[in-house]
């Protein structure tokens, strides 16, 4: 608000908006998930994208440049396969000339970059699409362009409404910009002094060893990996049960090797999704089907004339450390027919930089008197620990659990209508 107050009064000739967080879905359509933005604060802690356009146009610019790099950044436009035309009618009637990017479909999340690099995927691309210009004026259309060249074999698809004379610039573009746009993914390392002559073939520079050095300490080595987990699953073997929950349920815990698939998670292509998108250092895969034919968003079948693309469908990942386990699972078996089956599983993936813990915790859906099943999507969290904070990793995973019983707790609280009080201890005994 403080920035729109400054040119009331002002002949504005462009305005650019650069949006990269957290996109939400809001009964209005898309909106951007503010610091404060909770389940119980859906419109209160998030900024809609209707009322974004209405700030913009509020401004009177002669150019609007919206770029929004969040899931779900196409929602606000582009609705149906018949909407291009109406999504583009709409935009030039509120603004003169207009750019506007969206990271993804209406329907797809957008992905965070891997290493180092704490861009997204989309930005990084969006500055791949300026550094590789050629000397010179570097146009919307061109970044739009670039973008799409990216994402042709990708699941995230960036949505285009560009309304204008496509001679809109963006920059001017040198050398020393370009090296500012340049996407930098090593780990962070310290100023060197580097010598600047030409190095000798057979004997590397001390400064280049001091570099691989350093580096290496960053390593997580596979002993260290090995090591904790075998301190998480003795942690969680040792746990003591939860005495409110074992008057109705029967707590099992299991850790599945590698390579037993029978033992799938719930929501596994959301893990898969992300092996391929930001976690590609990671050891493991997505698994895929065949590729099918499928459309194209509205917009970008407007834009570019053509509708239909290749592309395969994840269905889950696999693991390859070769670790022992990659995987634990907590599930609450009910004792009386009436309650609710519960299930928590921790995910874990490695690579030679970082792990990745993702865990949930859900209620199974129920199919018959004894059969049960994992929902199709799940409501992962997902941790990442760099070697020096692996020593973190198990009290992670404690945590998640204490918060999966607690949620069970609730349950039985709100099934019975009333807090449960167990018998109480014997005189001298506490609870641990």
């Amino acid at each position: 608000m403080a920035f729109l107050e400054q040119y009331e009064e002002t002949v504005v000739d462009e305005v650019l908006f650069y949006y990269s967080g957290h996109g939400a879905l809001v009964p209005s359509g898309l909106a951007f998930a503010m610091s404060d933005y909770s389940e119980q604060r859906v419109v209160r802690g998030s900024f809609e994208n209707e009322e974004l356009d209405g700030y913009l146009r509020s401004m009177n610019p002669k150019v609007a440049v919206k770029i929004l790099d969040c899931c779900y950044s196409g929602t606000r436009y582009i609705k149906g396969p018949n909407d291009a035309a109406r999504a583009l009618d709409a935009a030039a009637k509120k603004f003169q000339d207009c750019y506007f990017f969206s990271s993804s479909r209406q329907d797809q999340e957008s992905w965070t970059g891997s290493g180092a690099s704490s861009l997204s995927v989309f930005t990084g691309y969006f500055l791949d699409a300026v550094a590789q210009q050629a000397d010179g004026v570097v146009r919307y259309k061109q970044i739009a362009d670039s973008i799409t060249d990216h994402f042709l074999q990708e699941q995230q698809e960036p949505q285009f409404v560009l309304q204008g004379n496509m001679r809109h610039e963006f920059c001017t573009i040198n050398a020393s910009i370009r090296r500012a746009a340049e996407v930098q993914r090593p780990a962070t390392l310290p100023e060197m002094d580097m010598d600047v002559g030409e190095p000798s073939p057979e004997i590397p520079s001390r400064d280049a060893i001091a570099i691989v050095q350093m580096r290496e300490e960053q390593c997580i080595p596979k002993e260290e990996a090995i090591a904790t987990l075998a301190e998480l699953r003795a942690r969680l073997e040792g746990l003591s049960g939860e005495p409110m929950l074992a008057d109705f349920y029967e707590e099992k815990l299991w850790f599945p090797d590698s390579a037993d698939f029978d033992d799938d998670v719930a929501g596994e292509e959301e893990i898969g999704k992300w092996l391929k998108h930001g976690g590609r250092e990671f050891f493991g895969w997505a698994t895929e089907t065949n590729p099918s034919r499928r459309p194209m968003s509205a917009a970008s079948a407007a834009i570019m004339a053509y509708g239909y693309r290749e592309g395969p469908e994840i269905t889950g990942f696999v693991s390859s450390a070769g670790l022992g386990y990659d995987r634990v699972f907590l599930r609450h078996i009910p004792k009386f027919s009436g309650l609710a089956r519960w299930e928590m599983a921790a995910v874990f993936l490695w690579s030679p930089w970082r792990a990745a813990v993702f865990s949930y915790g859900v209620q199974l859906e129920r199919l018959g008197w004894d059969r049960y099943d994992q929902p199709e999507k799940a409501p992962w969290v997902r941790a990442l620990f760099s070697r020096k904070e692996l020593v973190d990793l198990p009290d992670h995973v404690v945590s998640r659990v204490e918060q999966y019983r607690s949620t069970v707790a609730s349950y039985l609280e709100r099934y019975t209508g009333a807090a449960y009080n167990p018998a109480p201890p014997p005189d001298g005994w506490r609870r641990r």
